[in-house]
């Protein structure tokens, strides 16, 4: 016992065959160590190299193109890399602030997150025509995607001949170039979304 109390206070317990810091239990550097040859390796110690910076990264810190732009590797041919030292297009996909158009699934379920004002006229010019709504409470609607995989709807709410006749005609609404109200749906908060979609139709 008294070989242990010493080789924790003189931290040369399990060292980490890289730094030579202990990383036995009341280090700090216990629980995510793991086995390197006949030894233990710190996490701080047991990341890949940045193909960018070329210093270590902490284990399992690394970003990759996949979680960014769904390629096997960076542009530049980088594969593992810091999150600081991700461009700032990279950035944006990693944090899940970049969408794209995808096929309408209303099994993701939600609920609604909030509105956005935008002109319907530059979404159809922009994005396409929008897919169905349901014929009654909305006309139209868009779905988009981020790389982490949250999913947002964008559509009209109630604002259409088809809840109430007096309104303005479907085709109207979605060739009308003045700003319009659109309801937000999804499962998450959708601030990155709206100002996303805000900044993509207003460019």
């Amino acid at each position: 016992m008294t070989d242990v109390i010493e080789g924790l206070l003189e931290g040369t317990l399990d060292q980490c065959v890289h730094c030579g810091h202990s990383t036995a239990f009341g280090s700090g550097r216990y629980v995510n160590r793991i086995p390197v040859d006949d030894g233990w390796g710190c996490a701080a110690c047991s990341g890949f190299e940045c193909d960018r910076c070329a210093k270590q990264i902490y284990l399992d810190a690394d970003v990759t193109a996949d979680q960014c732009d769904g390629g096997d590797e960076f542009t530049d041919g980088a594969v593992h890399v810091h999150e600081e030292c991700l461009s700032y297009i990279e950035g944006r996909h990693f944090r899940g602030e970049v969408f794209t158009r995808s096929d309408v699934d209303h099994t993701t379920g939600g609920c609604l997150q909030g509105s956005v004002e935008l002109v319907p006229a530059r979404l159809v010019e922009i994005f396409g025509a929008p897919d169905d709504g349901d014929d009654y409470k909305t006309s139209g609607e868009y779905t988009f995607k981020n790389n982490q995989g949250e999913t947002f709807h964008l559509y009209d709410w109630k604002s259409t001949v088809l809840w109430e006749d007096g309104l303005q005609e479907v085709d109207a609404l979605w060739s009308d170039r003045t700003l319009f109200e659109f309801n937000v749906g999804g499962q998450s908060t959708a601030n990155a979304f709206i100002a996303w979609i805000t900044k993509e139709t207003t460019s």
